[in-house]
């Protein structure tokens, strides 16, 4: 009895030292997300530009090439143009309405996540973070990981699906991160007025690195800029 009382205090504490451990990786997540995302109040007003290509030399020949251009005066204001060989798109968002001009057959998906990963390491960040307070959490060289599954499907057969993020040890900044509908890598961190902006972000299969080549202050734009002339509306907020 002494002993499986033991031994039932040893599982018990385990347990409590995991879940303290998902816990603090939990708010941990936030943190490194509320330092490096772009798109949030109180971020300076910028403008980026990043050019996407295949990471490896195997994969030239996938046609997955692009750029992404973002002009940025707030989170109620706010254009983005994206261009790859086959899809060219201009969203803007201004005062809680959405217009989009597109050309071509269907914005590809590795593209439409490189755009959002770029300014947004972890978008869906309150779903992350209930996840990663039951994940399993676990430290390895120099970063501490958290891994779970979740439900994904074809439309026709749904399977468990692994998913994740890392942070590191040293900054406390997301190295990789994914789930169904997002997900990336995230290198060569710079400051822009103390956030900290991932200046190389892959994703995708094959896949792809965006690497920001333009990033600064916003500067004047022409009247009109921020304006939907000529562009469908799209929805509403």
């Amino acid at each position: 009895m002494r002993l499986k009382a033991l031994i039932l205090i040893g599982l018990a504490t385990l347990c409590g030292a995991a879940s303290t451990r998902a816990e603090d990786m939990s708010k941990s997540v936030r943190e490194a997300v509320e330092k490096s995302r772009l798109n949030q109040p109180g971020t300076k007003p910028f403008h980026l530009k990043a050019v996407l290509a295949p990471s490896f030399e195997r994969d030239k020949e996938s046609n997955r090439v692009g750029e992404v251009e973002i002009w940025w005066r707030s989170p109620e204001i706010w254009r983005r143009e994206v261009r790859s060989p086959e899809f060219h798109q201009v969203q803007i968002v201004n005062g809680g309405k959405i217009w989009q001009k597109n050309e071509g057959e269907y914005f590809p998906e590795w593209l439409r996540n490189l755009a959002v990963e770029l300014v947004d390491p972890v978008p869906p960040l309150d779903d992350v973070q209930q996840k990663t307070k039951h994940a399993d959490v676990r430290s390895l060289m120099g970063q501490r990981h958290a891994q779970w599954m979740t439900m994904g499907s074809d439309g026709t057969v749904s399977k468990g699906i692994g998913a994740g993020i890392a942070l590191n040890d040293a900054d406390g900044l997301v190295f990789y991160g994914g789930d169904v509908g997002w997900g990336g890598m995230f290198h060569d961190y710079k400051d822009f007025h103390g956030r900290k902006v991932a200046m190389k972000v892959s994703a995708g299969s094959p896949e792809v690195t965006a690497k920001v080549v333009v990033l600064e202050d916003l500067a004047s734009v022409a009247q009109g800029f921020f304006d939907a002339r000529g562009i469908a509306e799209i929805r509403s907020r």
